[in-house]
């Protein structure tokens, strides 16, 4: 049956009283589906379809006051508890620098100018309507293109544009993602080749064009393929991987993961391989970054600052434990992990195919540089970057931007409905 007027005056009585304008629709949602259903039921026990409509609203009580209730219900909670564990994550990792230039004057202006910034990039993503973000993943994958191909051409817009920018583009293709579910296994595969595999050689191209005439073809090769290019590669994986557990796709999710593992597996085992190769090439070349930090580790002691050595690595996180001990180093790791945990819980607590997807994609997006971060700090991986998020300028950049994220998900994430998300970009 249509949806009588005097349920929809009702609902629009009701709603006017809501404030908050994001959570309008789900309510007039929920309240046309239960009076309906109401109705329904009267119907069914005998009573004329106008005075069951009629008794189906007398029962739901006065739409003003019902508004008025609702809108102390449906408020844009803070989320003290997320928010707390933000600003607690950027003030201690942005301690970094004090503990490994100990009380000097840069260590102590570093963590002043490391807290203030990381906050100022986070606090437009916590407040900024998230699904907004969803309405013109056009627009925003145009822009991350052309900050990487400006990059490419040495303008850059922040510190490190493309590898920043490349760290955001898994988020677009999400998006993208999103406004196109729906279809097959083929569909999937085809999605695969687009946001994957495509994406994946124009990294190394980007690479390639930007130093072409400069570097040796083996120089290039390993510059190239580091580990920031790994990183990329396994967010897009995940990126995949979390929209067909969210139901982008209308296919055997088994089956469907287990097409991404194989590859993914392969592609990381290769990965490993070669940076034996980038290790070999960095000790002919008379200096190799992960030997330096196996020498570093070495002389790492349980609790405290290191035996003394001649160099120590330039690593952050390689520094980190030689300045304060291995049993500090693993303390962090697991106060790391509990936030991980945590942050996991509340993604899984979206209700929307929207929140839930990017929420994770997040999360991912978070845990896969700490733990490829984390194993370049014991020189396992080539290009001994420092990507653990808060542990260097590029990645506190992004990882600010991911954190206001996940909080405004989690803070509005309730209220979202799918079906009102459209695209207009």
């Amino acid at each position: 049956m249509n949806k009588p007027d005097g349920v929809t005056a009702y609902i629009k009585t009701v709603c006017e009283q809501i404030r908050w304008k994001k959570a309008r629709p789900a309510v007039a949602d929920e309240l046309e589906t239960h009076i309906l259903d109401q109705r329904d039921a009267l119907i069914l026990a005998g009573i004329e379809p106008g005075a069951a409509t009629s008794a189906a609203i007398a029962e739901m009580g006065d739409a003003v006051t019902v508004g008025t209730m609702l809108d102390h219900s449906y408020r844009p909670r803070i989320g003290w508890k997320t928010l707390v564990c933000m600003l607690a994550v950027i003030m201690c990792s942005c301690l970094l620098p004090v503990l490994l230039y100990r009380s000097s004057e840069f260590a102590n202006l570093a963590y002043f100018v490391s807290v203030g910034l990381c906050v100022a990039i986070a606090l437009p993503f916590l407040f900024i309507d998230f699904t907004s973000y969803a309405k013109i993943p056009v627009i925003l994958l145009s822009v991350l293109i052309a900050c990487i191909a400006l990059a490419g051409a040495g303008v850059s817009i922040f510190w490190r544009t493309e590898t920043v920018a490349a760290y955001l583009l898994p988020f677009a293709f999400l998006l993208m993602l999103f406004h196109m579910r729906g279809g097959g296994f083929r569909k999937f595969l085809r999605c695969c080749l687009l946001f994957i595999i495509l994406p994946s050689i124009g990294y190394v191209l980007f690479f390639y064009f930007r130093y072409y005439g400069y570097l040796s073809p083996r120089a290039w090769l390993l510059l190239s393929i580091n580990q920031s290019f790994i990183i990329f590669v396994l967010s897009c994986a995940a990126m995949m991987a979390i929209c067909v557990c969210c139901g982008f796709f209308a296919v055997n999710k088994k089956k469907a993961l287990l097409t991404l593992l194989i590859p993914t597996a392969a592609f990381t085992v290769l990965f490993l391989l070669y940076s034996a190769e980038a290790q070999l090439y960095e000790s002919q070349a008379g200096f190799s970054q992960m030997n330096l930090i196996r020498e570093t580790l070495e002389n790492a002691v349980l609790f405290g600052q290191g035996h003394i050595v001649a160099e120590v690595s330039t690593n952050e996180v390689t520094r980190l434990i030689f300045r304060i001990g291995w049993l500090p180093f693993f303390g962090i790791l697991a106060a790391g992990a509990g936030v991980y945990l945590y942050l996991l819980k509340q993604c899984l607590r979206q209700r929307s195919m929207l929140g839930r997807s990017l929420s994770l994609m997040g999360w991912a997006a978070l845990v896969i540089p700490t733990v490829l971060g984390t194993a370049s700090a014991a020189g396992v991986l080539p290009n001994a970057y420092s990507v653990i998020p808060f542990l260097s300028i590029d990645s506190s950049i992004y990882a600010s931007m991911v954190l206001g994220l996940l909080c405004n998900i989690f803070r509005t994430g309730d209220v979202v409905r799918d079906r009102m998300v459209h695209a207009v970009a």
